[in-house]
């Protein structure tokens, strides 16, 4: 962990408790649950929700990554009075409202996963995602020798973490003139989606030889076909089906994120927070790391 060490304060005092001996209740908002990504985020919470006197409760929306339902589970828990949420940044203005209603009322806010520019959350827990970027643009121009015409699969362009990543590649490639990102594809974070955009591609940019997908479902999906029909392919996560798929040599590499880390250190900052009145930092980034054919035993969770 890297972590930015600077004095953060925290007090119970609006709620009027003692947040050394009581349970502090904590709420999750989480996109969705995808067998994957997001549930190694959970597990992590629960994880440390088992030896900490905490209560975290996870809550999804019923439509995956529906950013107006996430914003009325945030009310709902408001309204409830918890002492504490965890949520994704999202560039949405009724969902930011919601977050700072949340802050006025004496709700710590951890953003996990996804930062945000425009909320100044208590809290942030996750990766780095312009270095995320930079490290796949490095590992983009190792594999391909510095030539290659390329497409990026991404999720929204409201989730700020995703344009990070593409800006971090686009900063290293521009060093290369026979490196360029000719096209960028939302698949919404669906996989029917996924494989709609993938076909676009093959068939609009013949030209196109090396996919990057910079979000979980893209390398999901990608990952459980046979074949696929460019010469390089990137992806971001290291979940059963992207390491399957690093198995049956259809991606070069993963670069993949700590997010089982990023859910238990959201609930045990929350916790330290409230039991003596700062976090560690403002912002803690977990690692990443890049993951291959040859080093991929190490993290295979097949």
């Amino acid at each position: 962990l890297a972590a930015l060490l600077l004095f953060s304060g925290c007090t119970g005092a609006e709620h009027g408790q003692d947040y050394g001996a009581d349970t502090m209740r904590i709420s999750a908002i989480l996109p969705h649950n995808d067998y994957g990504y997001w549930t190694f985020v959970a597990d992590g919470m629960h994880e440390a929700d088992k030896r900490l006197p905490v209560d975290v409760k996870v809550h999804l929306p019923d439509l995956n990554y529906n950013v107006a339902l996430m914003t009325e589970l945030i009310e709902q828990e408001i309204a409830a009075q918890v002492d504490a949420l965890i949520v994704q940044g999202i560039e949405d203005p009724a969902y930011i409202a919601a977050l700072e209603k949340a802050k006025a009322q004496g709700i710590r806010v951890v953003l996990i996963d996804t930062d945000l520019a425009s909320f100044q959350a208590d809290l942030y827990v996750g990766t780095d995602n312009y270095a995320a970027g930079m490290e796949m643009g490095k590992r983009l121009v190792e594999v391909t020798g510095g030539k290659a015409n390329v497409a990026v699969m991404s999720g929204s362009p409201e989730y700020p973490n995703l344009e990070e990543r593409i800006q971090g590649i686009r900063d290293v490639i521009d060093d290369y003139p026979e490196m360029q990102i000719l096209r960028v594809e939302y698949d919404q974070y669906d996989a029917m989606t996924v494989m709609e955009k993938y076909y676009l591609i093959l068939r609009e940019s013949p030209e196109i030889n090396t996919l990057v997908a910079i979000e979980g479902t893209g390398g999901q999906t990608l990952g459980q076909m046979a074949t696929i029909g460019f010469e390089h392919v990137l992806v971001f996560d290291d979940t059963e089906e992207t390491i399957q798929g690093l198995k049956k040599g259809i991606f070069d590499g993963i670069v993949g994120q700590q997010n089982y880390e990023m859910g238990m250190i959201s609930v045990e900052e929350l916790h330290k927070c409230f039991a003596t009145g700062a976090f560690t930092g403002d912002k803690i980034y977990t690692s990443v790391n890049w993951i291959t054919p040859e080093n991929m035993e190490a993290t295979d969770e097949s």
